[in-house]
């Protein structure tokens, strides 16, 4: 029986050679957060974040794991 897929999404860590959170840069129209996401989203069952670190606005109701 094959399983469902997730997809993660990895945040966290201390940025300290960007200076601010990776997750949160902008990046063709969005975020890297909201490009993978999207990228991910139809191909997997759900898209669930890694981690601790911040996300951006429209996507603090994904789980966490």
């Amino acid at each position: 029986m094959v399983g469902s897929v997730y997809g993660g999404l990895l945040v966290g860590g201390a940025s300290q050679r960007m200076g601010s959170p990776k997750a949160l840069l902008p990046f063709g129209g969005g975020t890297f957060f909201s490009r993978a996401r999207a990228a991910l989203a139809p191909v997997v069952h759900e898209v669930v974040v890694l981690g601790a670190g911040p996300v951006p606005p429209g996507h603090e109701a994904l789980r966490r794991l």
